[in-house]
């Protein structure tokens, strides 16, 4: 296993975590951008933390030593990891976005 891989992946991790961290306490979305769209803070910042530990649930690949148990791993870091999203979709505003052309 590459470990400096890891060690980027884990600093991802950490990264998405703690925005979700900083929403949920102060309100405040990270990355700015974001933000802007963003109509429930604390919302967005639970769908990180778990979307964060979706990320990390298949760092547990090494000590799953079945087929089944390898599956469980994908299927849980997965769902987690989708469930995230779904909460960080649900915060945001629905409607028109400067992005999108006009219909």
């Amino acid at each position: 296993m590459h470990w400096y891989l890891v060690g980027v992946a884990a600093a991802l991790w950490v990264l998405v975590a703690v925005s979700g961290v900083v929403a949920i306490r102060t309100g405040r979305v990270l990355p700015p951008w974001v933000g802007r769209r963003v109509l429930r803070p604390r919302l967005w910042g639970a769908g990180a933390i778990v979307m964060a530990l979706g990320m990390a649930v298949p760092s547990l690949y090494p000590v799953a030593h079945s087929d089944m148990a390898i599956d469980a791993v994908f299927v849980v870091g997965t769902g987690l990891f989708l469930g995230g999203m779904a909460c960080q979709m649900l915060a945001q505003r629905q409607g028109h976005d400067r992005t999108e052309p006009a219909a």
